[in-house]
């Protein structure tokens, strides 16, 4: 499993999910994202004209995403949600 953040909290770097799903689709194995706060930001970013980068289940190799809704999804604290590309994730191999 590879795990990449859409961004980094602490300094607001997207880490390179392109890149990183092709390393996770040549070895057959997940690419989770951690959107973090960026799952609500960055879609906005880019409809604003800013350079976003695919970070989403559009990017082939990305198998699991997460957001935490506590932050501007206004849910108590410390809640997240996980999303999955398809249904049983033993598929990775067969999803592209």
């Amino acid at each position: 499993m590879i795990v990449g953040s859409a961004p980094g909290f602490p300094h607001g770097i997207i880490d390179p999910i392109e890149e990183l799903g092709e390393l996770a689709v040549s070895y057959g194995i997940c690419l989770h994202v951690d959107l973090c706060l960026g799952g609500f930001v960055l879609p906005f970013a880019r409809k604003l004209g800013y350079p976003i980068p695919p970070f989403d289940f559009t990017v082939q190799g990305v198998t699991s995403i997460s957001a935490d809704v506590h932050k501007y999804g206004l849910a108590p604290k410390g809640t997240s949600i996980v999303l999955y590309r398809n249904h049983d994730i033993r598929k990775v191999t067969t999803l592209y």
